[in-house]
């Protein structure tokens, strides 16, 4: 506890305080300072936020980007490739890289980010 500084320090010499026993282990000092400082793990708002990703007026790279950054945030409860594919591509603005990736329909997301890539690159 000596090494703690700020709040930390304050929250742990509290704890001491209270109940001279709190800190029965150090793995158990460890996980109780992880519990009070750690922020919370957003993957609730991640997968809300890539289930209603949109292209909008970004280039699909930036588009593709951002839904591999949600995607890599959803690890306790992964979601299912099918469901990723259909939500990328509900996403996209419509136009020749949404129709070209329902003709082809890719099995996997980074499947479906590739071709859309390819498809942008190729229509400039």
């Amino acid at each position: 506890m000596s090494c703690l500084g700020g709040r930390a320090r304050s929250w742990a010499y509290g704890r001491r305080l209270t109940d001279a026993t709190c800190f029965g282990t150090y793995a158990e000092f460890k996980e109780d300072l992880r519990q009070a400082f750690e922020p919370p793990k957003n993957e609730f708002r991640s997968r809300a936020e890539f289930l209603d990703l949109q292209h909008g007026k970004h280039d699909v790279h930036a588009y593709a980007q951002r839904a591999r950054y949600l995607v890599s945030n959803i690890v306790t409860n992964p979601m299912d490739e099918a469901t990723k594919v259909v939500t990328f591509m509900k996403g996209l603005r419509d136009g020749p890289v949404k129709t070209y990736l329902f003709r082809e329909y890719p099995s996997t997301l980074e499947a479906a980010i590739t071709l859309a890539m390819q498809e942008e690159f190729s229509l400039r």
